[in-house]
């Protein structure tokens, strides 16, 4: 039996959360792996989000968290 990938648990996890945690969840991850994570992003605004070898990019940023998580479940 093989264990679960732990960036799949977490993109699975990422879409059970509500907005406000998926985005808190998601910045905290990007801090503690490096990266720099903006504060203040208007909604409906291009938005790339990378973490993990892994990119997407949505009209705003809970929709680029979402295509992230959504890019890291399918692959």
């Amino acid at each position: 039996m093989s264990l679960p990938c732990p960036i799949t648990t977490f993109a699975e996890t990422l879409l059970a959360l509500p907005r406000d945690e998926r985005r808190d969840s998601f910045a905290t991850a990007v801090i503690e792996a490096g990266g720099a994570y903006p504060s203040d992003i208007p909604d409906h605004t291009p938005f790339e989000v990378q973490l993990a070898g892994y990119s997407a990019l949505g009209t705003g940023e809970d929709a680029a968290i979402c295509a992230w998580a959504e890019e890291v479940l399918k692959s």
